[in-house]
Parts: C-alpha cells; sequence; structure tokens
C-alpha cells in the first residue's frame, strides 16, 4: 500500500489506513524451525549463529543481551525502561514507514507524476508523512499494552496513474518501490552490526537493538505489503500485471481489502482455534517468507 488515486480515495477514507503495518505480528514470530537447527527459533538461531557479531563486543554484549533474544512487540519483549522500549521500536519503525512512502513518491516523480513531489511528499522528513494517531499514538499504546496485534498506517501519497508514461507498468514500479526500500534499509541494518564492536558498552546495546527491530521490522512490512490483495502494494503489483479483465477484477477488491486481511490473518485462525483446525495459513506463509528473506540478508552480509 502506501498511495492512493483519485478513483481509490474514498475506499482509503473508508479504511482509515494507509497500510497496515504490522497485522497480527503475534503471528509472524520467525520462529520457524531447520534441519539444522533443531527448534531454536529463528530469530535466535541466525543472531547465535553469529555470536562473531558479538565477539568483539564488550562481555559479549550482543550474546548476552536480555533485550536481543526478543521477537515482535506483544511476545516476549520485556524492558525494564518503557523510554528505552518506545525508542528501540518507535525510530526503526518511523524510519521504514517514511522511507517506504517517499520511495513510492520519488519513483512516481521519475516517471512522470509530480504531484507527491508538489505536496511535498518526496521528503525523508517523517513528519510529511506520519500520522499522529495511526503512526504514533495508535502503535504506541498497543505496544505500551502488550496487545498481540499492532496496527499502523501513514498518510497515503498520492499518486495520478493517468500522468505516468506507462500507466500499467509505472504502477507496478511504483508499488514496489516501497517494498523495495524496506529491503534495502534493512540489508543497511544488517550491514551495521559490524561496526557495534566499536562502541562503548551503553551504546552499542542502545543500538544493536535498533538494528535488530529496524532488520525485523523492515523485512516484516516488505512482506507484509507484497501480499497479493489491493490496497496493499502487492494488490498494485498484480493489478499491473495481470492481463485487464483479470485486473479489473482484483482492482474491485479494494475497497474490502483491509477486511479481507483482518478474516485471513485474525478471525480464520481464530475460528480454527475454536474447532480445532489449524487455519493460520496465511500467517504461517508470512512467517516462512520472512524468516527466509531475514537468514538471506544476514548470511549476504556476513552475519552467519
Amino acid at each position: 500500500m502506501g498511495f492512493y488515486t483519485a478513483k481509490t480515495a474514498k475506499a482509503y477514507d473508508k479504511l482509515s489506513a494507509n497500510y497496515l503495518a504490522f497485522i497480527q505480528l503475534a503471528s509472524i514470530r520467525l520462529s520457524l524451525k531447520g534441519a539444522k537447527a533443531g527448534d531454536m527459533p529463528l530469530t535466535q538461531r541466525v543472531f547465535k549463529a553469529k555470536s562473531a557479531i558479538c565477539n568483539h563486543c564488550p562481555n559479549g554484549l550482543l550474546g548476552k543481551s536480555r533485550y536481543f533474544w526478543g521477537v515482535p512487540p506483544g511476545i516476549e519483549i520485556v524492558s525494564a525502561n518503557t523510554i528505552y522500549l518506545v525508542t528501540i521500536w518507535a525510530i526503526p519503525v518511523i524510519i521504514a514507514i517514511t522511507f517506504h512512502e517517499a520511495a513510492h513518491g520519488f519513483v512516481a516523480l521519475l516517471l512522470g507524476d509530480n504531484t507527491a513531489w508538489r505536496l511535498g511528499r518526496v521528503s525523508f522528513n517523517p513528519l510529511k508523512h506520519v500520522d499522529p494517531f495511526g503512526t504514533i499514538l495508535l502503535p504506541g499504546v498497543l505496544l505500551l499494552v502488550r496487545s498481540p496485534f499492532i496496527f499502523g498506517y501513514a498518510k497515503p501519497v498520492p499518486i495520478n496513474f493517468r500522468a505516468l508514461r506507462w500507466p500499467r507498468r509505472d504502477m507496478v514500479l511504483v508499488a514496489a518501490a516501497g517494498p523495495a526500500m524496506n529491503i534495502a534499509l534493512a540489508v543497511a541494518a544488517a550491514l551495521a552490526f559490524h561496526i557495534v564492536g566499536y562502541l562503548p558498552a551503553t551504546s552499542a546495546q542502545w543500538l544493536v537493538d535498533n538494528l535488530k527491530n529496524a532488520l525485523i521490522i523492515n523485512v516484516v512490512l516488505a512482506v507484509f505489503n507484497l501480499f497479493p490483495l489491493p490496497p496493499l502494494d502487492g494488490g498494485r503489483i498484480l493489478v499491473g500485471i495481470l492481463p485487464k479483465a483479470a485486473a479489473a477484477s482484483v482492482a474491485r477488491l479494494e475497497p474490502y481489502g483491509l477486511a479481507i486481511l483482518i478474516g485471513l490473518l485474525i478471525v480464520l485462525p481464530l475460528v480454527g482455534a475454536q474447532l480445532g483446525i489449524d487455519l493460520d495459513v496465511v500467517s504461517r506463509a508470512l512467517a516462512i517468507s520472512t524468516g527466509a528473506i531475514i537468514e538471506a540478508i544476514l548470511y549476504i552480509t556476513g552475519n552467519i
């Protein structure tokens, strides 16, 4: 998600959200199991495999951090300092959302539509993209009360697809720009682990937690937004590559996208739990994709 057109603005207003940043993160636990890793959760497995990141850290900092083995909010994170907890999550979230939105507008500008540019949305200033309630207050409150579900949204970036040089092709590129930016940020966070050992212990601890969260948040955001359902970015991409008749059918789902997502990710698993049937298929697929990408990023950046 992350942008709208005049045609879909009404649907966005009705949904009151530009995108769901972390819907049901409780289900995306990054706790996949591998043949060589036994039952060790992925977040622990991949970082433990690179305790070499920590070998040069003061007192084995990364390996011993009580925050380091955490998973997304609402699961196992325990912080003695609320301000510390907020900073290690809020900073990565704001950067991820801001760069995601700016990427949509920047690519649209390159491809012929200057709508976002004229409105000041092609910017890395978070104030241009942050919705006070949807980006800060709502997720912050849910985080502090340890809700198993964290919702968030930002101001949608206005895109006039008719102004693009090749509307169908360029719509795909504009939609893909947001998730691509998040993957780039995740790679940057993984690379930054290599500088941790050169910092004082206190600073290193705070940076480690921010980088770990930045890696997870950006990959989760990219994977989730690539889910092939409008108004998510994946839905936009699907509409752009399908034949026109099929694309029109998919596009008509946009007003119901949020309801469908809640049904697939929350309602269906809850119903399955009551019936004794595992219906958490979508969340599991997202978790598998997220875990595989995180592990690949850690590998190519020399962290495992």
